[in-house]
């Protein structure tokens, strides 16, 4: 009993050091020519993805049996694209380290644009549960996540779930790993609005995804000192920066405007201000929807210097209403969902931001262009402190009043991460000392 238990604690040392590993390397240049999996004895046991749902528990279990006995098992969840890009750096270094086994499964919950942000980064899954259905609700998604996950680690059995945000996805994986007893580390812990449905559900699946995770892997201090006050154990967390941030800023450096962007800029007078604009919260959609494009639309027509580039979200909730208020309108363009790099790309265009996204304030900072949040509340809360973000809330009159008087002239060199704090390795050094 006590050898298991032993071999239970260095399972999950491991695990911590290679997250603790990966967390502090930049992303090197080898990231974006492709990344192999490592010369490991089970690497050319199957020729690609797995569909979970069309093998049998003993068919999963196989997969295994190149691994040697005893090696740890890290099953790496991915269901969306900001999943993808954050978690692109940390699956580059675990697939690098030799005495434990990575694998990767997508859920699918984005399909397509999962797969197009794959296109880029080229983490090949292991497995893949295509669990993307039309037009879904929320439980449905959740009770096939849960049916699947659920039924995978009971018969993969891994030593640790990594998983990302505040997705269905990363919450359904951490609560299927706990009621099993597999321990789940959490990249990007600690966000929160303290309003259990703004936004929703993301608060919700954080709060359950920490909760249920026994790693804590903070972005920043003020995320990490919610956790404490909330009662996570501190040797349990870890301040380790954004990776997705590192994804970003490398792709802006070395991935010039692909022939798409070129249209889209060849399209807006050289003259014009570009507004770079994003929004597709679940909590926003219906008639507080329709009121945000009207207020891009009658901004559009005051301000004939401004050029509004909108990335139209795929969810036909979505994107039946900006086709209804925002089609062939001058001034605006509306935009197909981009690939990764050519979002980069406009984020580095553009003047400033109008975005409901947490990742979009975050990459937006990170570019130190000045944003607009419409939205209530915001996990992102360092932006707003520093004065680079501000919150407009959702109404088509509160958002024009404030863009109207050009009240929103914060300094757009500040940053409100610095690239210290984005990639701080104190904690690594921590662990190594131990």
């Amino acid at each position: 009993m006590k050898r298991n238990k032993l071999s239970r604690v260095l399972v999950v040392l491991l695990g911590l050091v290679a997250l603790a590993v990966l967390a502090s390397l930049f992303f090197s240049a080898s990231l974006f020519g492709g990344l192999d999996r490592p010369t490991l004895p089970f690497a050319t046991s199957f020729a690609g993805a797995i569909n979970v749902n069309t093998i049998s528990d003993n068919e999963i279990r196989e997969v295994l049996e190149g691994v040697a006995e005893g090696i740890p098992r890290v099953v790496v969840v991915i269901g969306t694209r900001p999943e993808m890009v954050k978690l692109a750096p940390v699956v580059q270094h675990l697939r690098k380290l030799k005495h434990m086994a990575t694998f990767v499964i997508f859920t699918d919950q984005h399909g397509a644009l999962l797969d197009q942000a794959n296109a880029l980064f080229q983490i090949r899954p292991d497995f893949r549960l295509h669990v993307m259905a039309s037009n879904q609700s929320l439980a449905d998604l959740d009770a096939r996540l849960m049916f699947s996950l659920g039924r995978f680690f009971k018969a993969f059995a891994p030593s640790l779930v990594v998983v990302q945000g505040d997705t269905t996805s990363a919450k359904v994986a951490a609560e299927a790993a706990f009621y099993l007893g597999i321990d789940t580390a959490h990249v990007e812990a600690g966000l929160r609005t303290f309003q259990r449905r703004l936004p929703f559900p993301e608060e919700f699946n954080r709060v359950v995804a920490d909760y249920t995770s026994r790693f804590h892997f903070a972005p920043t201090s003020i995320s990490a000192a919610n956790l404490l006050r909330e009662g996570i154990d501190h040797q349990r967390l870890f301040v380790v920066g954004n990776s997705g941030i590192d994804s970003l800023l490398h792709i802006a450096a070395s991935i010039p405007d692909s022939e798409h962007i070129k249209d889209i800029l060849s399209r807006v007078d050289k003259s014009s201000q570009i507004v770079l604009v994003t929004a597709h919260r679940r909590e926003s959609q219906g008639s507080t929807m329709r009121g945000i494009f009207e207020a891009i639309l009658t901004l559009s027509q005051i301000f004939g210097e401004l050029h509004f580039l909108l990335p139209v979200h795929p969810n036909p909730n979505v994107r039946v209403i900006a086709e209804e208020v925002l089609h062939d309108q001058a001034g605006i363009s509306l935009l197909p969902p981009l690939e990764y790099a050519d979002f980069a790309r406009l984020l580095d265009h553009c003047s400033f931001v109008i975005t409901d996204s947490g990742g979009v304030q975050e990459e937006a900072t990170a570019f130190g262009k000045p944003i607009l949040v419409i939205r209530n509340s915001t996990e992102r809360t360092e932006g707003v402190l520093a004065g680079v973000a501000e919150l407009i809330g959702t109404s088509k009159d509160g958002i024009i009043a404030k863009v109207l008087p050009c009240s929103f002239c914060p300094n757009s060199n500040i940053l409100y991460f610095s690239f210290d704090r984005y990639q701080s390795s104190w904690w690594t050094r921590r662990l190594e000392a131990a």
